[in-house]
């Protein structure tokens, strides 16, 4: 489990070229995890290793999640309880002294960086450069559930177009970022029952997980509002999804 910023850098010839996939730069991470920084201690050196789920599902937050998508290919699995944030870290680049440059939006949000620096923080305009990735999380589909997901902006005043009305209707898990104003239905869910939106970061990867292993045929959710920690819900749902009805 990683603290929710990763600075990154331009690295130093020490740090070979498989660690960094290529890139002349290198993301640092200080685990918050008291014991995984003991098992760190106790190599004596620096960590190298990729995330704990298979490329382009869903991210893992907890030990189990871990478990269900790779139990079959790791010998152990350390269990430092569920992760924090629920949303991967944000990446800020500091390869140019002159341009910070946010890589992947996370639980440190934008303004919050920059207020910090005392500087606007530049986004990224391109995934890649060269055909190369810059960061990870960048690829158009990404963190995406074996169930087909479909995003709006309201699902109480929500109208299916006709060719999905029965996508909708039939089979269909609804997933609501705050409690809406009827009762739940057996179909409905919840993001933050207190109507928090970092809570509903933390909720996002767990519901996720818990509704690909129900095996619904597809899955309905509210985008969070565009600010703040909204960017990064909203980033994470975009590459988990198959479609963006949120403008209708």
């Amino acid at each position: 489990m990683a603290r929710a910023i990763n600075p990154c850098a331009k690295k130093k010839a020490c740090v070979p070229a498989c660690v960094t996939a290529g890139h002349s730069s290198v993301a640092v991470r200080c685990p918050s995890s008291s014991l995984f920084r003991a098992v760190i201690e106790l190599m004596g050196e620096p960590l190298v290793a990729p995330s704990a789920n298979r490329f382009q599902q869903i991210s893992p937050t907890s030990a189990q999640h871990v478990a269900q998508g790779m139990g079959d290919v790791v010998a152990y699995i350390l269990d430092g309880g569920p992760c924090s944030f629920g949303l991967e870290s944000t990446i800020l680049s500091l390869v140019s002294e002159d341009q910070p440059t946010l890589l992947r939006q996370g639980p440190i949000t934008q303004e919050s960086l920059e207020a910090f620096l005392e500087r606007p923080i530049q986004t990224l305009s391109s995934v890649s450069v060269k055909g190369v990735h810059l960061s990870p999380g960048l690829y158009k589909r990404h963190y995406s559930p074996q169930t087909p997901l479909y995003l709006v902006r309201h699902l109480e005043q929500f109208q299916a177009p006709i060719e999905l009305r029965k996508t909708f209707e039939v089979g269909a898990a609804h997933v609501f970022l705050y409690p809406p104003c009827h009762l739940l239905a057996s179909n409905e869910f919840v993001l933050s029952p207190k109507g928090d939106l970092s809570e509903v970061a933390t909720s996002l990867f767990d519901c996720l997980q818990r509704l690909d292993n129900q095996q619904w045929q597809s899955i309905w959710m509210e985008k969070a509002p565009d600010a703040g920690i909204g960017k990064a819900i909203n980033d994470r749902l975009s590459r988990a999804a198959v479609r963006d009805l949120s403008e209708l």
